[in-house]
């Protein structure tokens, strides 16, 4: 009695995991396509992109985060003191963002993130923003 499965249910089972399989996929791209609508339909010169977006050395410490606007949008402010024996200088030529530094987007936002800097009495002030 406890023969193998009959043929016809082992089909039955595989049609059944192709359909849910197919769902599931079906349900992430319609919220991934309203996600990415929500964000650029809804967009506004406010919107800031998150301090966690400058990767900065381990031993750096942001010592003032602000968020300012003006004719053209909005951007954050990081103010940086460097790691203890690193200059100002040389945070600059780690991140790259003396002349201006792009980071694109990821899949939860995939807007690009416009980085600038400049130093500042030995503080590293960089400003992130999705306008520039």
């Amino acid at each position: 009695m406890g023969g193998a499965p009959a043929m016809g249910s082992a089909r039955r089972n595989t049609g059944t995991v192709r359909r849910v399989v197919v769902v599931v996929l079906v349900l992430v791209a319609a919220l991934a396509a309203f996600r990415y609508s929500a964000l650029f339909l809804f967009a506004t010169e406010g919107d800031v992109p998150p301090a966690s977006v400058v990767a900065l050395p381990s031993e750096s410490e942001v010592v003032d985060d602000d968020v300012e606007c003006g004719s053209g949008g909005c951007w954050r402010l990081l103010t940086v003191r460097p790691p203890s024996g690193t200059t100002a200088e040389d945070l600059v030529t780690e991140l790259g963002t003396r002349l201006g530094h792009r980071i694109g987007g990821t899949i939860w936002d995939p807007r690009t993130i416009n980085l600038s800097s400049e130093v500042d009495e030995g503080f590293l002030v960089v400003r992130a923003d999705y306008w520039s």
